[in-house]
């Protein structure tokens, strides 16, 4: 399921600050905290699905500069959030008309909202909205520490690793297993690095601006849809988006896009 909010700013445009993720994230937490819906109905892990099953935000170009601010440019914005779970996005929605967003000095009032069940076919062809993470964990040291190793696309072990997450993320939720061999992932050829550090710690992930196809049973699509591919989803990488699609930079009069 996926929740579409209309947001007109209230305020002369302003630079939103860096911490905006945050800061959405207690605003959609805070509109289901008082009411009888539990806000982690589905909480089998808290790397994948946090903390009411949606993908996180994500980074989106041009909006988004390398601190993570927002230069808004007109009074409009979109947020996007994607579920399992509808009878949850119903009462974000019934909340949110009454409760002003706001980043420091800029106020968004939630103009309209819909509700919408995408048909997810497949294959699916999508394409990136954030950059794509795949780690595999070393051996622990004598010190029962762990060091990440961060895959390329050429790496061998890149696709194996991305499908054992995806079919991760479907048992996690829905408690039934999927067979890595069940569904193929046909990956884009050309690609970027991109480098973070998060938290102290460097990521490396990588983007493209070509689409890929996810083919196989409906549950692999929609998680894919709804979670994101690889890891650190909670963090903004790995989300997707159909291919023809609205995007975020034709959001509503030409406003910011927050993916949710």
């Amino acid at each position: 399921m996926q929740l579409t909010f209309y947001l007109r700013a209230t305020t002369p445009p302003a630079r939103i600050p860096w911490a905006y993720p945050a800061m959405i994230t207690a605003w959609l937490y805070g509109l289901i905290q008082h009411t009888p819906v539990d806000p982690m109905p589905h909480r089998a892990h808290s790397g994948v699905i946090r903390p009411f099953a949606t993908t996180p935000l994500l980074f989106l170009d041009p909006f988004i500069s390398t601190a993570w601010g927002i230069q808004p440019t007109s009074p409009w914005a979109t947020i996007l959030v994607k579920a399992m779970d509808a009878s949850l996005l119903s009462v974000m929605a019934k909340q949110a008309v009454s409760r002003p967003l706001r980043f420091g000095a800029q106020s968004f009032l939630v103009e309209s909202s819909f509700l919408s069940d995408p048909d997810w076919p497949t294959p699916w062809t999508t394409r990136l909205l954030s950059p794509i993470v795949v780690a595999d964990r070393l051996s622990p040291t004598s010190s029962g520490s762990c060091s990440k190793v961060f895959m390329d696309p050429d790496h061998p072990r890149f696709l194996p690793l991305l499908k054992q997450n995806l079919a991760k993320k479907v048992r996690q939720f829905s408690g039934t297993p999927v067979a890595e061999d069940a569904f193929q992932i046909t990956l884009p050829r050309r690609w970027r690095r991109k480098f973070w550090t998060l938290y102290g710690h460097p990521v490396i992930g990588w983007f493209s601006d070509d689409p890929m196809t996810i083919a196989g049973p409906s549950s692999i699509i929609a998680a894919a849809a709804t979670f994101g591919l690889g890891v650190s989803n909670t963090h903004g990488f790995g989300a997707l988006d159909t291919v023809d699609e609205r995007s975020g930079d034709d959001a509503q009069d030409g406003g910011n896009a927050f993916w949710i």
